[in-house]
């Protein structure tokens, strides 16, 4: 087997352990075969791909706390201060990491957690400003224009982590959008405003998970596969959000059909989605699982539903089984549709130190 992947090395680590996965998850080849492979592909982790990732932990956590102490410091001395030593402080951090990000240089380890912790500056700025000036702007509007400001470094790193802190920032500054603006709007308020919210959730999120599995050099450096799989949970959490009391309220509000059969097919169109790609193109058993519980939780809605209102004592037994029972059903199915993936996503963790 060795001679016949020697041809598929490349000279990129990421690329050669992701065809490597995608072929045990395809079946291409056999798990068993899965530590002989990465020894063919020269993917065996090492010491030093240990020892990366606890110097990129430890580096990333001693200059987020880093940067919380100054603010914190700048917090507590408020009065003390003037307008000028509170921006001077702020700003001089957000430098002092970009300088250091630059000179070590965002591929490295050190210039990667440099750059995460400008990020953080960035935002304790703009958060600064808002609080010193108060020009009287909804928190959405700091927390978009904090994602804006990140983007060309984002596109310039293009490091996972950086990514998966942007993503929490612009799902902030959209949940904030629809509570603060949307939730003003009578649509909102006749049709539902979590269900709503979580509708433009599905859409943003998922717009991003298909740009990132079809483009993954945008921010795959690193943590392997964390990026789309994070975005693929919180797409299925919004489905669950929208379907389980779509389906499990006895009564609704007095809204229009067509929007509730809008956000149903919405939701059940995304949760297919993952689900087939996650099955038959990329195989994934994270995603795999979060499906499942979905399903699980959208079916429990469903049961009761059915159930008359006074089943009482009923529902509580039909409750126990029906979760023993859908649970045991999804590991069984998990286990049977992607033994190759398990065997893949155990092993990214691993090899993923030498990504760097």
């Amino acid at each position: 087997m060795t001679s016949a992947l020697k041809w598929q090395l490349h000279p990129d680590y990421r690329q050669r352990r992701d065809w490597l996965h995608d072929a045990v998850a395809a079946g291409r080849i056999n798990p068993a075969d899965f530590s002989a492979a990465q020894r063919a592909l020269d993917l065996t982790p090492a010491a030093r791909g240990w020892a990366q990732i606890l110097t990129g932990t430890f580096a990333a956590a001693g200059l987020a706390l880093l940067a919380a102490a100054l603010v914190f410091a700048v917090a507590f001395n408020w009065d003390a201060l003037g307008h000028f030593s509170r921006f001077a402080l702020v700003q001089a951090l957000v430098l002092l990491f970009g300088l250091a990000a630059w000179w070590r240089g965002v591929e490295t380890v050190s210039g990667a957690a440099a750059l995460f912790a400008a990020a953080l500056a960035t935002g304790a700025l703009l958060a600064l400003f808002g609080q010193t000036y108060q020009t009287g702007a909804d928190p959405y509007s700091l927390f978009t224009v904090w994602a804006l400001l990140l983007l060309p470094w984002l596109l310039h790193a293009r490091r996972a982590a950086l990514w998966l802190l942007w993503v929490v920032i612009a799902d902030t500054a959209l949940s904030l959008y629809c509570s603060q603006v949307l939730g003003e709007a009578a649509w909102m308020r006749w049709f539902g405003h979590v269900q709503w919210s979580s509708a433009l959730v599905i859409l943003f999120n998922g717009a991003l998970l298909i740009a990132f599995e079809l483009f993954p050099a945008l921010g795959t450096a690193g943590l392997a596969r964390a990026l789309p799989r994070t975005l693929a949970v919180i797409v299925l959490g919004a489905v669950a959000v929208i379907l389980v009391p779509l389906i499990g309220w006895r009564s609704h509000p007095d809204t229009d059909a067509a929007y509730q059969t809008g956000l149903a097919l919405l939701s059940l169109a995304a949760f297919a989605a993952i689900a087939w790609w996650h099955t038959q193109q990329r195989r994934d058993i994270v995603v795999l699982a979060a499906a499942a519980l979905c399903a699980v939780s959208v079916g429990y809605a469903l049961l009761v539903r059915i159930l008359p209102g006074h089943a009482g004592f009923s529902l509580f037994s039909f409750s126990a089984v029906y979760w023993i029972g859908a649970i045991a059903g999804a590991v069984a199915w998990l286990r049977g549709l992607a033994p190759a993936a398990t065997t893949a996503t155990t092993a990214t963790t691993a090899t993923t130190g030498e990504a760097s």
